[in-house]
């Protein structure tokens, strides 16, 4: 590493495997100092300019890395590697927002980057087996934190498909849209709230159809409006919150007015 214009070097090596040749370093437009480097294997990063380097893993395949490059507006990182295709790494704001404060925390909850509502819509059908078409990331806005340790579920929590992170969100009246439960793991964890209100309760004292018993609920509620929204996430009693913002589909004409009344009126049954 050089500040100098090259009269002056500094060996930034510490951390990364001899004998695993570096092929591309980049450095992340939204934090100075975050550089991610990759090598004939693997990936690494660094948050202190290259004074130490740690894996980046998140299923991460044994490959060689040609190149890198950062998208801003999106805190995104897409990897071209030799032999295993592209991958992208959706929204860094968990590494970029790490210190040793954050990490020295029982638990933290990172911002919450603005949400798309993407109409899924497709004219000319879906694919066939004989098509392929990698993962998209999970619809909706991500949702990340960090647990210090792993939290362990418990068999009650497991018998009504819940977790000791509970994650609530609300709306810019302070109104409750959606309530859904993340991974305890140790270390990152991310879920996605599908920008959704709560699916329908279903009543226990008249018995439904056998058809509809199989689909009630599996949908979710009715999609969000746009706007500015609360998502609170407690664990062990502890409580954070950061706003998300929703925006609507960029690719279509979008009638703010209509849709809050069409909302409105889908949710006018609700208790």
């Amino acid at each position: 590493r050089t500040h100098d214009f090259g009269k002056s070097w500094t060996n930034i090596s510490a951390g990364l495997p001899a004998g695993d040749p570096a092929r591309v370093v980049r450095e992340n437009p939204n934090h100075k100092g975050m550089l991610v480097v990759g090598t004939d294997t693997r990936l690494f990063y660094s948050m202190d300019d290259g004074a130490h380097w740690t894996p980046l893993k998140s299923n991460f395949p044994t490959a060689p890395v040609y190149d890198m490059k950062f998208v801003k507006a999106e805190h995104d990182l897409v990897v071209a590697t030799h032999g295993r295709g592209v991958f992208v790494f959706d929204d860094l704001t968990p590494l970029e927002e790490s210190d040793a404060s954050t990490l020295a925390k029982d638990f933290h909850l990172f911002t919450v980057p603005p949400a798309q509502s993407w109409h899924m819509w497709n004219k000319r059908g879906y694919f066939t087996q004989a098509g392929f078409a990698a993962p998209n990331p999970p619809q909706g806005a991500a949702i990340s934190y960090f647990l210090k340790k792993e939290i362990e579920v418990t068999p009650e929590q497991k018998k009504k498909h819940q977790t000791p992170v509970k994650i609530v969100v609300s709306d810019a009246d302070g109104r409750h849209v959606a309530t859904l439960y993340g991974p305890s793991k140790q270390g990152y964890n991310r879920v996605a709230w599908p920008l959704q209100h709560q699916e329908p309760v279903k009543l226990d004292f008249v018995p439904p159809p056998a058809e509809a018993e199989e689909d009630f609920g599996m949908h979710g509620g009715p999609p969000v409006v746009p706007g500015a929204y609360q998502v609170a996430v407690t664990v062990n009693g502890q409580t954070q919150t950061q706003s998300v913002q929703v925006e609507p589909d960029p690719r279509y004409p979008f009638d703010l007015q209509a849709a809050r009344a069409n909302l409105e009126l889908t949710l006018a049954g609700e208790p």
